[in-house]
């Protein structure tokens, strides 16, 4: 019985720190410093099925919001959908850039919202809805924000209160 309870334990232990948001900084001669944050979320096909919403901000630039980890990124025509837990509204990214190695993809300008809000939604929410889909199909994903409200204000420091 005993062993049953502490297996119990480590498995929701480990099911929990699944969907933690982690944080990172660092600094490098070229982009100077940089602070980030980031969830493992859920979706996608084997082996890219362990997608990854970042944030990041180098010095005090704006920041920079990705998907990382979700396969390839070079098709035509991405389009990116967002629908949080408790709203029915798609928020709508008809431009999101991929990345040089064509393996990560900038979540960039919303047709319906600003990045401001767009950030401040990720931080008060409990799950994020992210649809890619492009010319080579769709892949849907899922991010649980619990800590996301921590973690962001680590990677951007004053950029909210700017």
């Amino acid at each position: 019985m005993l062993k049953l309870i502490f297996t119990l334990i480590f498995f929701l232990y480990s099911i929990s720190m699944m969907s933690q948001w982690k944080t990172d900084s660092g600094d490098n001669k070229f982009d100077g410093q940089y602070k980030s944050c980031y969830v493992i979320g859920k979706g996608g096909s084997f082996p890219f099925n362990k997608p990854t919403l970042v944030i990041s901000r180098f010095g005090e630039r704006s920041p920079n919001i990705y998907l990382t980890n979700i396969g390839y990124t070079g098709c035509s025509r991405n389009t990116v959908r967002v629908v949080f837990n408790d709203d029915e509204s798609v928020l709508i990214c008809d431009n999101p850039a991929p990345d040089l190695n064509k393996d990560s993809l900038f979540i960039r300008y919303f047709d319906n919202t600003s990045t401001v809000d767009f950030i401040e939604m990720l931080m008060n929410k409990k799950s994020v809805y992210i649809r890619v889909v492009n010319s080579c199909g769709k892949s849907d994903y899922e991010f649980s924000l619990k800590g996301s409200s921590k973690a962001i204000s680590f990677a951007l420091g004053d950029y909210l209160s700017d």
